[in-house]
């Protein structure tokens, strides 16, 4: 279920409704509401979410059923849900080591992001020739 991993990856990142919501762009009662499944997900905010998470936006559009069914069907591969539980665990020292590095390796990914379009736009221009 949608809302289940919304509370999963909220508490996973140890933030707050309110922390969320303004993420979102959105009051914390609405996303209450979105944790609680009365209200759906909007695209728009699956993008962000996934972006802030460092993970999939398809991840928040699965058909399963079973709270548990989102992790065990592949939906987080396993060594990212074992990183994301060991540092939970993880004293505050250590935890922003953590968190630096992983804000560099996601700069590192925008940055790839933007050199591999680049290159598929010079490619798409090239084979137009």
């Amino acid at each position: 279920m949608i809302a289940t991993l919304l509370r999963y990856f909220r508490n996973l990142h140890e933030l707050k409704q309110k922390t969320v919501a303004d993420l979102l762009g959105m009051s914390q009662a609405n996303y209450s509401d979105l944790e609680n499944g009365k209200t759906k997900l909007s695209y728009t905010a699956a993008e962000k979410l996934a972006k802030h998470y460092g993970v999939s936006s398809s991840q928040f559009y699965t058909d399963s059923t079973s709270e548990t069914d989102n992790f065990t069907n592949g939906i987080l591969p396993h060594h990212t849900v074992n990183f994301l539980e060991t540092k939970k665990a993880m004293p505050p020292d250590e935890k922003d080591k953590y968190e630096h590095t992983i804000e560099f390796l996601r700069e590192e990914i925008r940055e790839l992001t933007i050199q591999l379009k680049n290159v598929a736009e010079i490619n798409s221009l090239l084979l137009k020739r």
